[in-house]
């Protein structure tokens, strides 16, 4: 087995926005702080949830990831950390 190294990269998101994961994303996850639903590729997200998608060894996600709260929202915070092998 290689020896791989990673790091993680954290985001925060409080607006409608595409989330591009590029190259080396082995597993990322989405956690909803805000009190309103977000939706991330049309899947809801309520308040105080989390969602992860995590690869095998060795596999990459290329997913562009859409980020979107309802019209009317206030209260919108989405914390995402991103697996992303080192070079």
């Amino acid at each position: 087995m290689k020896n791989t190294t990673y790091t993680i990269e954290t985001q925060s998101v409080f607006e409608n926005k595409q989330i591009i994961t590029g190259d080396r994303c082995n597993a990322i996850s989405f956690t909803n702080r805000g009190t309103d639903t977000v939706y991330v590729n049309n899947e809801p997200l309520p308040e105080n949830e989390s969602m992860s998608i995590n690869g095998l060894d060795g596999e990459h996600d290329k997913t562009n990831y859409k980020i979107n709260w309802l019209p009317g929202a206030t209260s919108k915070a989405l914390y995402i950390k991103i697996k992303r092998y080192n070079p």
